[in-house]
C-alpha cells in the first residue's frame, strides 16, 4: 500500500500540526545554516495554500538541565521564519516557548459527550450487550425477557485530544470542566483522575476511548427498557467471583461455574436467592433472539 502524503488530505479550514526538523546549527543565538528551514517551506506552503492553519513544532539541541534551555532556545528559528515571507505564504508567525492548554474563546464551552449507542431498543445487532434484569422479568408463557439495556460510554479520541480549558466532558452522571490531561500507565487522566474529581479514559482501539470507574471497569449508560424473545435453545452461563487464596476479601477472580440449558427450571430455582441477583448480566443476541445469558455474581 502506497504511503499517503499531505496532498492526499483535505486541509481546508483545518488546524494542521506539522513536525519539522528545525534543529539547525547556531552560534551565539544566530543561525549559521538555514537549509533545514528552507527544505520545509514547500510542505508549509502547500498546507497554507489549501486553507489550513499551520502549527509547527520542533526541538533544538539536547536539553538535560535547566541551564541547557538558554543555549537551545528555538526562538531564533521563529524569527527567521518571519523574515521568509518572500518565499512562503507564512506572513505571520507566533512563537510559543511552552506548550500549555490555551483558552480559545471562539469555541469556549464545547460539550464532549459519549458517542451515540450502536443499537436501539427495538433493534439489536448480533452481539453481546450489557443489561440488567430480575427473575420477575422473565415471561415464560411468551418466552421473552424484559431488561434494561445499557451502552458503554465511549468517546471519539480526536474530540478528547482536542479538548481545551473550559470545555465540558460528560462523564457518567457528572459534568467535568476540563483543565488538563496526561497519560498515566494505560489511561488518559483528566483533571488528575477519578479520585480528584476528574476522569480516567482508556484507549480501546478504532479511535475510541472508554470511560472507566473505580477498579478500571467500563461505565455504562442506560438507554431504556425493552423486551426480546428467548431462543428455544437459550442457555445460561454463570461466572462467579471468588476471593483469591491468601488475598484480601476485595481481590477476586472469575470462576467459570456452569452452563445451564434447562433455563426456565434453573431461573425458577433461584427466585428466592437474593445474592444470585446481586450481579450484572450480558446477553448474546442472534437473529433478534436471546441465545445466551451470561451472568457474573458473588456467591
Amino acid at each position: 500500500m502506497a504511503k499517503k502524503s499531505i496532498k492526499d488530505l483535505e486541509l481546508q479550514g483545518k488546524k494542521v500540526l506539522i513536525r519539522v526538523d528545525f534543529n539547525v546549527p547556531m552560534k551565539d543565538g544566530v543561525i549559521t545554516d538555514d537549509n533545514r528551514i528552507v527544505q520545509a517551506l514547500p510542505t508549509i506552503n502547500y498546507a497554507l495554500e489549501q486553507g489550513a492553519k499551520v502549527i509547527l513544532f520542533s526541538h533544538l539541541g539536547r536539553v538535560k538541565e535547566e541551564k541547557d534551555l538558554a543555549k537551545n532556545n528555538i526562538a531564533p528559528v521563529a524569527e527567521k521564519l518571519a523574515t521568509m515571507a518572500i518565499d512562503t505564504l507564512l506572513t505571520d508567525t507566533t512563537f510559543m516557548k511552552e506548550c500549555k492548554p490555551v483558552l480559545d474563546t471562539t469555541r469556549l464551552g464545547n460539550h464532549i459527550r459519549p458517542l451515540p449507542p450502536a443499537y436501539t431498543l427495538d433493534k439489536l445487532p448480533d452481539t453481546v450487550v450489557r443489561v440488567d434484569f430480575d427473575y420477575k422479568d422473565f415471561d415464560w408463557e411468551l418466552r421473552q425477557l424484559t431488561f434494561k439495556l445499557f451502552s458503554m460510554d465511549v468517546y471519539d479520541s480526536l474530540e478528547i485530544c482536542q479538548m481545551q480549558v473550559g470545555d465540558t466532558l460528560k462523564y457518567s452522571d457528572r459534568e467535568i470542566i476540563f483543565n488538563d490531561m496526561k497519560h498515566e500507565d494505560e489511561y488518559l487522566t483528566i483533571n488528575n483522575g477519578l479520585y480528584e474529581g476528574g476522569a480516567w479514559l482508556k484507549p480501546i482501539g478504532n479511535g475510541l476511548y472508554r470511560a472507566s470507574e473505580e477498579g478500571g471497569c467500563a461505565t455504562y449508560t442506560c438507554i431504556g427498557t425493552t423486551s426480546f424473545p428467548l431462543a428455544s435453545d437459550v442457555i445460561i452461563v454463570d461466572f462467579r467471583f471468588e476471593p483469591e487464596e491468601g488475598e484480601e476479601y476485595y481481590k477476586f477472580h472469575l470462576v467459570y461455574d456452569t452452563i445451564i440449558s434447562s433455563t426456565e427450571e434453573y431461573i425458577r430455582s433461584k427466585e428466592c436467592d437474593s445474592l444470585y441477583w446481586n450481579t450484572w448480566e450480558d446477553l448474546l443476541v442472534e437473529n433478534d433472539s436471546i441465545t445466551k445469558i451470561i451472568r457474573f455474581y458473588t456467591p
